[in-house]
């Protein structure tokens, strides 16, 4: 611990890796995982890290690794294991059978007529089931379907169980080392939550009490319809899952780290941590309303940060999580890494999470995931200074509020709408498309902007619970603490009726609400028929804005002014009367990712690619601009035109990629006269020659045979290797692997 000091690293996530079995190539671990050894181990090194000053978070062992609990679990109580929804079916003529697997337990079963392509042609018919097989009989072509639960994995719907789960782990903390809560153990980190379950035990009693009809007759329609019943019942069923979640395992998480004064931290499956609609729903039924319950959402490089953000943003959370670079190899640097985080940090990220230390190598072996970003790499001895500056960055950006005046609707009913048991209708994959074609992908090897941020506007994705209990003042829909001016539906065809009766109002009062494919067409809800006249309504009288794809959107916003102007996406923050300004010397960034042969990794890093200075001009701010140099904490002044309360001036980059400019809120204490230019600083470059003189200077540390074996002290002997290798189709490898043998005997 004192050498992550050495770095400036003063918190550390736990994580055990192998805790029942060997894993990615790591034996199992020694002590055994919640032993009375590794209690014993953790206790000191709590005590440990308190007087060094270190603060550690616990890993929950809930989602990736192999420890098992819920297994364990539902070995001791079978009851508590989960239930899921499958089904069989047979398409033919005359005479149908379906027969429910000797796993499974049947629910309904019904048919629906179908064309020779086996698209459905007419509504579904109940089917009886006698002795676990279904039969029909009827004239013409037919597809006949049983729907089945199975059991497995763990019941995230069940009270009970969660408790029991969250017993198991977090009430095993509390009770070994509970004194050191907010102390030292300061939250815990969650990686990959298993999917919810797609069936229950009192799930038919729940939806009944909750919407007021069965399931079971609906149940075969969950895949053969497209009617305005049957996407009633999709989300429905969809909800339901939800908010059995929500209660049985989300609230009580979050509930308590609360108590406990702990943040938890997260990183989701793909593709639910990239905001993928279908996939959010898939996995975790409705991806807003149930990771809502963190204090820190978040993903990592392979996810999306403007969502998570987003939460935060939504629901009063501080930090937002990024888990990053894992995978990136060996050869990244600290510059480039700074380079690689500047996305994530502007799209709101708070909490960077280096992935990972490893506590050996097994002498420069070791090669799951890699890098280990320690003391292992030859830039360590300047660690401090890039964990300062991320340390700056993320503190200063976690206060106050965002600003933004744009929300993106996530589209969350419509696609639980169309997302059936084992597909998507029509209707989902536009609405997935179209969202996607709005945010963009953030995925670190393959980044592609979104019409917002081609756009240069800042905005955040609005839930629609969100939606639903924001105030409307003055033409803006206050969520959050934020106003947005502009709400954008992406291909939104199914609306709740609190959400539509929210947007309305916000039309009503000046609001600018922009539809992209189409207009809602199902309202969910009461006066369903009067809230679709209204929505037609607005339409004719210019209040919503039609538009038929995401590409046109930047025309119709060609008239709302931006609260910044910047080559490209910066971030603005609001503290009290004071405002806060990310700027990065390059969009997204200055590394461009390749893929040739298949490659996992292969990038290139032009840090001549950034801009020396950006001309932003912000609206809305007061007092004189300040430069805050991340990388030194120094300030100074900023000159500025100012024209009201819009100020232009001009960032440079002196000491890195990205700067911070505040407005302390104050009156302008110089302000140069309107028209005049900002002054320029002045750079003396210096070409070096052709020829250079290189040194060979040892930098790793091998006392403990993290790179070679046997164990050295001072620098082991410089090697260097080579390698070769072949490709081979299947027939081909013994005869290859022969050769080889033979050339190298």
């Amino acid at each position: 611990m004192e050498r992550f000091v050495e770095g400036g690293v003063y918190n550390l996530v736990l994580l055990n890796l192998a805790p029942t079995g060997p894993l990615y190539g790591a034996d199992p671990d020694e002590p055994r995982f919640f032993s009375e050894e590794w209690w014993h181990i953790l206790d000191q090194v709590c005590a440990h890290a308190l007087k060094l000053g270190i603060s550690l978070w616990v890993y929950d062992q809930i989602g990736f690794s192999g420890a098992n609990i819920q297994g364990e679990i539902v070995r001791e109580q079978p009851e508590y294991a989960g239930q899921w929804l499958e089904s069989v079916c047979v398409e033919g003529e005359g005479t149908l059978e379906a027969m429910c697997p000797a796993h499974g337990v049947p629910i309904a079963a019904g048919v629906v007529p179908v064309d020779d392509d086996g698209r459905a042609t007419g509504p579904v018919v109940e089917a009886p089931i006698v002795d676990r097989v279904a039969r029909w009989e009827g004239v013409g072509r037919h597809r006949l379907r049983m729907a089945y639960w199975v059991e497995k994995g763990f019941d995230y719907f069940s009270p009970d169980a969660c408790r029991r789960l969250l017993d198991v782990i977090h009430g095993a903390y509390e009770a070994r080392v509970g004194k050191y809560f907010g102390k030292v153990i300061v939250g815990s980190f969650q990686d990959e939550l298993p999917s919810l379950p797609t069936w229950g035990r009192d799930f038919p009693e729940q939806f009944a009490r909750r919407w007021g009809y069965r399931i079971e007759p609906h149940l075969v329609g969950l895949w053969e319809s497209d009617d305005e019943t049957s996407r009633k019942a999709r989300v429905h069923y969809h909800r339901l899952r939800a908010e059995l979640a929500e209660e049985a395992f989300f609230k009580p998480l979050f509930d308590w780290h609360q108590r406990h004064g702990l943040i938890c931290g997260f990183d989701q499956q793909s593709p639910s941590r990239a905001g993928e609609p279908m996939g959010a729903v898939r996995q975790y039924a409705d991806y807003m309303a149930t990771h809502r319950w963190y204090q820190a959402p978040g993903s990592d490089h392979h996810g999306d940060a403007k969502i998570h953000s987003s939460l935060a943003h939504l629901y009063g959370r501080r930090r937002v999580w990024i888990e990053a670079f894992h995978s990136s190899g060996w050869g990244g640097t600290i510059e480039e890494t700074l380079d690689w985080l500047l996305p994530w940090l502007r799209a709101g990220a708070t909490l960077y999470n280096p992935h990972a230390v490893y506590y050996s190598t097994r002498g420069g072996w070791w090669e799951w995931a890699p890098p280990s970003t320690c003391w292992r790499q030859p830039y360590w001895r300047h660690y401090a200074q890039f964990a300062h500056a991320i340390s700056r960055l993320c503190g200063i950006l976690s206060e106050g509020t965002h600003v933004a005046d744009i929300g993106v609707l996530f589209p969350t009913t419509t696609v639980q709408a169309g997302l059936t048991p084992d597909g998507a209708t029509a209707a989902a994959e536009r609405v997935e498309k179209t969202y996607l074609q709005l945010v963009g992908v953030m995925h670190w090897q393959r980044t592609r902007p979104g019409v917002m941020d081609q756009d240069r506007r800042d905005y955040d994705i609005l839930d629609e619970a969100s939606v639903t209990r924001a105030d409307v003042r003055e033409g803006a829909l206050v969520a959050g603490g934020e106003r947005f001016k502009v709400v954008i539906t992406p291909a939104c065809s199914v609306m709740d009726a609190p959400v539509a009766r929210a947007l309305l109002r916000f039309v009503d009062q000046g609001g600018r609400w922009i539809a992209i494919a189409t207009l809602p067409e199902q309202i969910l809800g009461e006066e369903a028929g009067e809230l679709l006249e209204a929505i037609r309504r607005a339409h004719q009288a210019g209040k919503v804005h039609l538009i038929a794809e995401a590409s046109e959107l930047p025309a119709v916003l060609a008239d709302h002014a931006r609260i910044v102007d910047a080559p490209w996406p910066t971030l603005l923050r609001r503290v009290g009367d004071a405002h806060v300004l990310f700027v990065t010397a390059a969009f997204p960034n200055a590394t461009k990712h390749h893929r040739p042969h298949g490659q996992a990794v292969h990038y290139e890093f032009d840090p001549s690619s950034y801009a020396r200075s950006v001309r932003v001009t912000v609206h809305g701010v007061k007092g004189q601009p300040e430069l805050w140099d991340v990388t030194t904490g120094e300030r100074r002044p900023l000159t500025a035109v100012w024209n009201g309360e819009s100020c232009q001036v001009d960032v440079p980059f002196e000491s890195g990629p990205a700067a911070l400019v505040v407005w302390p809120g104050k009156a302008p204490l110089e302000a140069a006269e309107p028209g005049s230019a900002a002054a320029a600083d002045e750079v003396e470059l210096y070409t070096f020659g052709d020829r250079w003189a290189a040194q060979v200077e040892p930098t790793l540390d091998n006392r403990f045979g993290d790179f070679s074996k046997p164990d050295t002290q001072g620098p082991f002997p410089l090697e260097t290797w080579f390698f070769e290798h072949t490709t081979a189709a299947p027939e081909e490898d013994t005869a290859l692997r022969e050769r080889a043998g033979a050339e190298n005997a």
